[in-house]
């Protein structure tokens, strides 16, 4: 394994551990760098600030599922797959989540989205700029799904990963539950 992975790796472990028993914003990355015994140099070649690191456990695994699942042809599982790994890591999520803060997750997770989905729809639709409506469907979209998993961690994560997929299914917009359908048809999922 190449030694930034394995860096990686060891300072999101050590965010991890801290984020078990501290808030976001008492951790530093001072306490970081001394727990996963790296200089500060080394921390500051792989990540930005601490948010960054903390982005950076969402984004590794879900770039893993993308891996895996083959961009995005299967989103269902992909969906679950973040939504059992949220779960699992709720206690971590929690914490995260209760910073609302500058470079927040929650800010992060609904920009990802946005993004995601805009390139969807644009390759999608094969064009290079969205309708007004378009976008704001995309915007709508994202802040409700991010709310609503949101909600669902702050209450104890006690629907399954699967029956969540299919309330937020049911709450989606009928025209991005067809643009989804419509992706996933095209790239031999459905």
């Amino acid at each position: 394994m190449q030694k930034g992975l394995l860096v990686k790796r060891l300072l999101v472990e050590t965010i991890e551990d801290f984020l078990m028993r501290d808030k976001v914003e008492e951790i530093t990355v001072n306490d970081i760098i001394e727990a996963a015994g790296v200089s500060r140099t080394t921390f500051y070649r792989y990540f930005r600030d601490k948010y960054d690191l903390i982005n950076y456990i969402y984004t590794n695994k879900m770039n893993d599922l993308l891996r895996r699942y083959d961009s995005y042809k299967d989103s269902y599982t992909i969906t679950y797959e973040i939504l059992k790994f949220v779960s699992e890591k709720r206690e971590i999520f929690l914490k995260i989540l209760s910073y609302t803060g500058q470079n927040s997750f929650m800010d992060f997770y609904v920009k990802t989205w946005i993004e995601e989905d805009t390139k969807m729809l644009k390759d999608l639709l094969g064009v290079e700029t969205l309708s007004a409506e378009d976008k704001y469907l995309i915007n709508y979209n994202a802040i409700g799904w991010s709310s609503t998993m949101i909600r669902w961690i702050l209450d104890g994560c006690q629907e399954d990963p699967k029956e969540l997929i299919t309330i937020l299914d049911d709450l989606t917009p009928k025209k991005m539950l067809h643009y989804y359908r419509e992706a996933a048809f095209i790239n031999g999922q459905a």
